[in-house]
């Protein structure tokens, strides 16, 4: 059974080095995996996961359990973190993947793998506004409740519903001339 965040954070600034490493084990690779799709950097996502956790485990961070969970707490602090680091410079994909995939065999003859099929969906989300690829990220990718995207992006859950309503639908825009490819 898995302690609650609270207990192990209480304990890791305590000097529970057991609590401290279940506390990075539980949330790194998700403050991780948003950055980079966010940032599309990987020495920036190192960077905020570092950055994230000295200040967590320094106490400079003041997580209130009453105003949400932990990870959606970390998010938005690698939020912050990540837009200082990367100079809040948008990530900007190349779309060649994109582009080979709408040149290919129009019959659909050419069978394309799931990883290419990945690689188009990534490049596609990667395209997307930030302000429309965060929900994404958040509620799609790193499966957030609408209310914990809220805390991240700071702003209403309405807000958070009508991106994610548009970045679906500027997805499948996108995606709708070569999906009978895929």
């Amino acid at each position: 059974m898995s302690r609650a965040d609270e207990e192990l954070l209480r304990n890791a600034r305590g000097g529970d080095r057991q609590a401290w490493a279940e506390l990075f084990d539980r949330h790194q690779r998700r403050i991780y995996r948003y950055v980079l799709q966010m940032r599309g950097s990987p020495p920036v996502a190192d960077e905020v996961v570092q950055e994230t956790f000295l200040d967590l485990l320094r106490g400079g961070l003041h997580f209130d359990a009453s105003k949400g969970t932990l990870a959606a707490y970390l998010l938005g602090v690698a939020r912050l973190k990540s837009r200082r680091l990367a100079g809040d410079v948008r990530w900007d994909p190349s779309d060649e993947v994109l582009a080979a995939m709408a040149s290919s065999e129009p019959d659909g003859a050419q069978r394309v793998t799931a990883q290419q099929r990945n690689a188009v969906l990534r490049s596609a989300v990667a395209a997307l506004p930030d302000h429309y690829r965060e929900p994404i990220v958040l509620c799609e990718l790193n499966e957030l409740s609408y209310e914990e995207a809220a805390a991240v992006m700071d702003c209403p859950v309405g807000t958070v519903r009508s991106r994610l309503h548009r970045a679906r639908q500027m997805l499948a825009e996108r995606l709708a001339p070569m999906w009978g490819k895929l």
